[in-house]
């Protein structure tokens, strides 16, 4: 018999795997609320990519170093190796959807292929990327706010504390995805088309 207690026990349990028909079912097998359905079509799943993508670190950080004197062709050459290395991670994630076609999430890619504790980490990593690069991008947009404001109102814009305007802003995104998925990739959608 398997043990159920100690190091064994949890390294049984945190490395086991999930297979698909497993997940497939419990994704079929929900009713009501426990129902998971696909709320977004392809071209919104692409939106949200390159919203993601051409999001205000391209605005900011690349004129900041650019700006910087000893740069010279280090930038454009960065953005190079940085377009190779999205060309590959986007290779592996069509990989993991062609192979695993049921949801698109690196905590089922990780469950299926190396167990449940390998995919926790993976999920947590995931949104711990997800929360710092939000919080850096509320300050940036609350600048470009303050700015804004202070040339709508005549204000001086170093008056408005970034403080107040970065948790605003987050809660206004907050409750636009409360709103639902669909709400969020409308907003997304017109985000990325004023950004384009």
């Amino acid at each position: 018999a398997p043990p159920t207690t100690g190091t064994a026990a949890f390294l049984r349990i945190a490395f086991r795997k999930k297979t698909l028909s497993d997940v497939a079912a419990r994704v079929a097998g929900g009713s009501g609320d426990q129902a998971m359905s696909r709320a977004l079509s392809w071209p919104a799943l692409c939106s949200i990519g390159i919203g993601a993508s051409i999001g205000s670190g391209i605005f900011v950080i690349v004129g900041k170093a650019a700006q910087s004197p000893p740069t010279g062709p280090a930038v454009s050459i960065s953005f190079v190796f940085a377009g190779v290395a999205c060309v590959f991670s986007a290779l592996c994630y069509c990989e993991f959807a062609s192979r695993f076609p049921i949801a698109g999430s690196v905590y089922l890619y990780s469950a299926i292929a190396f167990g449940d504790f390998p995919a926790v980490v993976a999920g947590v990593n995931l949104l711990v990327d997800y929360h710092v690069s939000t919080a850096l991008l509320a300050i940036s947009l609350s600048n470009y706010l303050k700015v804004a404001i202070g040339d709508v109102t005549g204000l001086n814009a170093s008056d408005i504390p970034t403080q107040v305007l970065a948790p605003l802003t987050l809660a206004l995104v907050t409750a636009i995805l409360c709103g639902g998925a669909e709400h969020g990739a409308l907003v997304n959608n017109l985000c990325v088309v004023v950004k384009i």
